[in-house]
């Protein structure tokens, strides 16, 4: 949009990203004559991943998730701007607090409250959000969290790779970092053996995954 462009100019690259000295500066360019703790708050907002930097990409995320959620694609760009690092990661948060099991088929009042623990506040969102995935035509309609998944798996990367990649970025910090871990032989290429035993004992995957 309009406004990522223009920030572009003036911003770092997204491989490198900025601190919080650059964001401060990048807004006072645009003209934003804010206060340093006012350009802070927003920066921690932006600063999902919590290593200092945010990059542009972080912003166009924010600015579109701040948009009603009206489709599963507005909907995966709120829970990435809310911090949850994959799809799966928002779903099992949304389980665990509303004490909902996967599969459990749940009214729409249970499924709002449901979206409630996951930053999908508005009523119209949870309207939204039911009427996508609800095929009931009953007079009490019913979905489940698991019926939310396979929803949001169709506007989304495939989600066990996108789950393995946030469990490896919070174990390792970098891509890099977890390639060089794996390759104990440091032969120069991961082998299926390595893999399967690092994924197991460090990032919790089954034998299946």
């Amino acid at each position: 949009n309009e406004a990522c462009e223009r920030f572009s100019c003036d911003a770092p690259p997204d491989n490198r990203g900025m601190t919080k000295k650059e964001w401060r500066r990048v807004l006072l360019k645009q003209g934003l004559e804010w206060s340093n703790k006012e350009k802070d708050m927003i920066f921690e907002e932006l600063d999902f991943r919590h290593d200092g930097h945010i990059t542009l990409s972080d912003v166009h995320i924010a600015v579109e998730a701040a948009a009603p959620v009206r489709s599963m694609e507005d909907l995966r760009r709120r829970w990435l701007a809310s911090g949850y690092p994959s799809m799966t990661a928002a779903i099992r948060k949304a389980e665990d607090l509303s004490d909902t099991d996967m599969d459990a088929r749940i009214p729409y009042e249970d499924f709002c409250k449901c979206l409630k623990t996951v930053s999908v506040l508005d009523a119209s969102e949870h309207q939204a959000v039911f009427a996508a995935i609800c095929s009931d035509r009953g007079s009490n309609p019913k979905v489940s969290l698991e019926e939310l998944l396979a929803a949001i798996a169709t506007v989304s990367p495939d989600l066990l790779l996108e789950d393995t990649r946030a469990r490896i970025m919070k174990q390792y910090g970098s891509i890099d970092k977890a390639y060089n871990e794996i390759d104990r032989d440091k032969g120069g290429t991961i082998e299926s053996r390595e893999f399967s035993e690092k994924a197991i004992t460090w990032l919790g995957l089954s034998i299946p995954e």
